[in-house]
């Protein structure tokens, strides 16, 4: 793999003007500030403004293909960058603490760039060459320029980045499926429950608040099955991983028995929402004294799963959370919240409802993952030119 250095391929690579911002009135060109990369994107509501009539930066007017690179910041968000296009909006000044990349397109293109430095091996170089400094870290614009990146054919630069924009728009109508099923659950929820009149109740009184400890079942040399946070996928609120131990060598938070249909609400950063239903009836699983274990009792297990998923219950924890650098709550907090106290039959017909939008949410993953096998198996080149461009580089 052959790599050259980032100024090899580019028409310039420099800081942006400095120009002192009017935040209040919105009047005269745009011009670029930090926050307009943030969340991964080209945010045209947080351009900034100062009132510049004239033509006399029309020098640092964004083209087509700028790649602006954050330079200055945070040290996780240095090396972020997004490529400009414009859609309409007229010039767009190129204002300071970011880096624009021009390229020479006949010979790179920017898009593939900005794929590149979301790679392990681009972050590396990155962490390499930050300044830390009281308030804020930086990479010099020098040390940008001496970059290694990828020497590809601009051709197989362009099939790599089509297959790459084919999937992200893959994953973003996924996500915008994902999303509609999820405010359809919402919306049924509310329907059924928010506007039934219902009484309130707290969760402790309709679950099992006796349960046996670890240190009373397991012996020192029995294995066990051990979960904590790391164990669950946020995303999915699924248990996706658990470590075997001997149980006198697991991590002192090991404490908790787990039964099938046991609810882990984790009570530390509760706006993580990493929640999830124990679903295994094998013996030897064993839960983190970090979680808060819902046993239902007197309540349907997905009813209750999905009381302690909604946004309220979260707002509610994050609200009662204590400690800075280790925000948690206790589990009387979680105990004590009041959930709709609706008939064991509307809580059944409603966990129906709920498991069948699981399936079709099954059905949208293993479309998407299929479709995602073949988009890269279309293009060997692709795939195998993807795969290669997250090698270690030879220093130029």
């Amino acid at each position: 793999m052959n790599y050259i250095r980032l100024s090899d391929v580019t028409i310039f690579i420099r800081n942006g003007v400095t120009i002192k911002q009017n935040k209040e009135n919105k009047e005269g060109y745009p011009i670029t500030r930090i926050e307009t990369l943030s969340n991964d994107k080209f945010n045209y509501d947080k351009l900034g403004y100062a009132s510049i009539f004239t033509e006399q930066y029309s020098d640092y007017y964004l083209k087509d293909g700028d790649v602006l690179l954050s330079h200055i910041n945070s040290e996780k968000y240095l090396g972020r960058s997004i490529t400009y296009f414009n859609k309409g909006e007229g010039h767009i000044i190129h204002g300071m603490n970011l880096l624009n990349i021009r390229f020479n397109l006949e010979k790179y293109n920017p898009k593939f760039f900005e794929f590149y430095t979301k790679s392990q091996t681009a972050k590396l170089f990155f962490i390499e060459n930050t300044k830390h400094a009281v308030n804020q870290a930086s990479i010099s614009s020098t040390a940008i320029k001496s970059m290694p990146i990828p020497d590809f054919p601009i051709e197989k630069q362009n099939i790599i980045v089509n297959s790459l924009d084919t999937i992200i728009k893959g994953i973003s109508t996924k996500k915008y499926q994902l999303l509609s099923l999820d405010e359809l659950i919402k919306s049924r929820f509310i329907e059924m429950f928010v506007n039934g009149g219902y009484n309130k109740t707290q969760i402790r009184s309709v679950v099992d608040t006796k349960k046996i400890s670890a240190k009373k079942k397991y012996g020192p040399e029995d294995t066990i099955k051990y979960i904590d946070i790391s164990s669950i996928d946020n995303s999915s609120s699924l248990i996706v991983r658990h470590t075997d131990y001997t149980f006198n060598k697991a991590p002192s938070r090991a404490q908790q028995c787990l039964k099938n249909n046991d609810i882990l609400v984790s009570t530390v950063r509760p706006n993580l929402k990493n929640i999830a239903i124990f679903l295994y009836d094998e013996e030897g699983y064993v839960g983190s004294s970090g979680f808060c274990v819902l046993r239902p009792e007197k309540c349907n297990p997905q009813y209750l799963k999905y009381i302690v998923l909604s946004d309220d219950f979260t707002a509610a924890m994050v609200g009662l959370t204590t400690g800075a650098s280790y925000p948690a709550v206790r589990d009387d907090d979680v105990l004590n919240y009041e959930m709709i106290d609706a008939p064991i039959e509307l809580q059944n017909e409603f966990a129906s409802f709920v498991e069948q939008i699981d399936k079709s949410k099954f059905v949208y993953h293993s479309k998407y993952f299929l479709w995602l096998i073949l988009t890269f198996e279309s293009s060997t080149i692709a795939y195998s030119s993807v795969v290669s461009i997250f090698e270690c580089p030879k220093r130029c």
